[in-house]
């Protein structure tokens, strides 16, 4: 039964089957597309609610009259189906079989599959089951399948097949999978720790491999089947681990796999002063936060971290704080290049140390100004050694690098060039490398009276000031 009208009656029956059937599971509805050969749904299978069926010939091609569009699930065989649904008005068929052509028969075997699904566990809910036919529908025909284009983003779909062809045995294997599971710890230290593969199907071959080897001993990954026991090769070992169980069934193999974290934190730890730039005579701050931006698999997370410990640079004031000694206060009192050390660590011990260098010099800027502006012949580029204040160490963040401001505060080193542009944007004067002197005199006799540019370039980007030639 299908047709072009939706009614409110019937969506209301589909939401709350779908929402509350089967002990809230949610009952699966699946319903025919149609067959008049059109690039529109039949109701109920348009509603997005439903297992929206088409129908396909024994190549695997769209069955000639199967409708197709949007919101088509999954295809079946549709075309010259043998069945017992004969014509009992009609002469019974030797065989007992008729043929049959339409996508009501498609949507029977469809039917079939999710009964089979459901009988390996009726706690599957109708989404888990709607995506475990989808996944494990294949793709043939020749169609093109646009990965995202369909009602589910992280699958391919095609206007004529939906996510593809129904396949029983694949639809098993994505049913074994989605229930699989693997149980053990996050991390592991230097003991036998065991690992069990969950819910496999009874009778079924199991084996399992973990990489990268060299994190566990030789001795150190032991266990048949389902069970998998593994320890960290040594107390300074640090790796991320994927342990792989391998279920080979009759419809075929299917994986389940489990991600470890082997031994004592990595490096992987962000350390930063809380404020820029670091100034002499004054306490800086710096913090260690654990792995803050990095995807580290579970084990080697921030909340994995018990304690951190610092290496301050020598002949350097210092105290450490907070509740696990993630920060390292340090005055310093001489310009200079510094090395900071820390490490993690976690319930396996101490993880290496990580070097972190800070550039620490006495907090000036370089104001520039022009004299005489107008000019006329020659013009004097003076720098004026500034002291920073408050509110140009807050413009001095690594959020503000490109504003015009961030690069007036951190002119503190003699200028590498100096260039002189028009207002077309032509640059006239270009001089490379100039004196490290606290002032400049540039020739202008030969630009013509105007408005020009002066654009001094340092190591942390450009400071402008607009001239008047006379």
């Amino acid at each position: 039964m299908g047709f072009y009208i939706d009614y409110a009656e019937i969506e209301e029956a589909i939401d709350n089957a779908t929402s509350y059937g089967r002990s809230n599971n949610g009952a699966i509805v699946v319903a025919a597309i149609g067959n008049d050969n059109t690039n529109d749904l039949q109701y109920p299978a348009a509603y997005p609610k439903t297992i929206a069926v088409g129908g396909t010939d024994r190549n695997d091609q769209r069955s000639s009259f199967s409708n197709y569009g949007n919101g088509l699930d999954i295809v079946a065989p549709a075309t010259s189906v043998p069945t017992l649904a004969y014509n009992t008005n009609q002469n019974i068929p030797a065989d007992n079989y008729t043929i049959f052509n339409g996508t009501s028969i498609a949507t029977s075997q469809v039917s079939g599959i999710i009964s089979l699904i459901l009988s390996m566990d009726n706690d599957f809910t109708y989404l888990e089951v709607a995506d475990i036919l989808r996944r494990s529908a294949q793709k043939v025909g020749g169609y093109i399948y646009t990965p995202g284009q369909g009602h589910d983003p992280n699958l391919s779909w095609n206007n004529q097949m939906g996510f593809g062809r129904v396949d029983a045995c694949m639809a098993l294997i994505e049913s074994f999978k989605m229930k699989s599971d693997v149980t053990g710890p996050d991390r592991i230290c230097t003991t036998n720790t065991n690992f069990t593969l969950q819910n496999v199907p009874a009778g079924q071959t199991v084996t399992w491999a973990v990489s990268p080897t060299y994190l566990f001993p030789s001795t150190g990954r032991t266990g048949t089947g389902t069970t998998a026991t593994l320890r960290a090769a040594g107390t300074s070992v640090s790796g991320a681990a994927t342990l792989t169980y391998t279920v080979d069934t009759d419809c075929g193999e299917y994986e389940v796999s489990r991600e470890i974290w082997v031994g004592v934190p990595n490096t992987s730890m962000q350390v930063d002063a809380n404020y820029y730039p670091i100034c002499l005579n004054e306490y800086t701050y710096i913090n260690a936060f654990y792995d803050p931006y990095n995807s580290n698999p579970a084990g080697n997370k921030d909340a994995d971290i018990t304690n951190f410990i610092w290496q301050q640079p020598a002949g350097v004031s210092y105290f450490t704080s907070g509740t696990r000694n993630e920060v390292l206060a340090c005055l310093f009192t001489t310009p200079n290049m510094y090395t900071v050390r820390v490490r993690a660590v976690n319930s396996c011990g101490q993880g290496a140390f990580q070097n972190v260098y800070f550039n620490v010099y006495g907090c000036t800027y370089y104001s520039m100004s022009l004299n005489p502006n107008p000019a006329n012949g020659r013009v004097r580029i003076a720098l004026t050694e500034m002291p920073l204040d408050e509110s140009a160490k807050v413009i001095l963040q690594s959020e503000n690098k490109d504003t015009r401001e961030y690069q007036e505060y951190s002119f503190d080193s003699p200028p590498q060039r100096i260039r002189v542009f028009d207002l077309t944007g032509a640059e006239r004067i270009c001089v490379e490398d100039p004196p490290s002197d606290s002032s400049y005199e540039l020739d202008i006799s030969h630009l013509r009276p105007g408005v020009y540019v002066v654009h001094l370039d340092h190591r942390n980007g450009t400071v402008t000031r607009q001239l008047r030639v006379e």
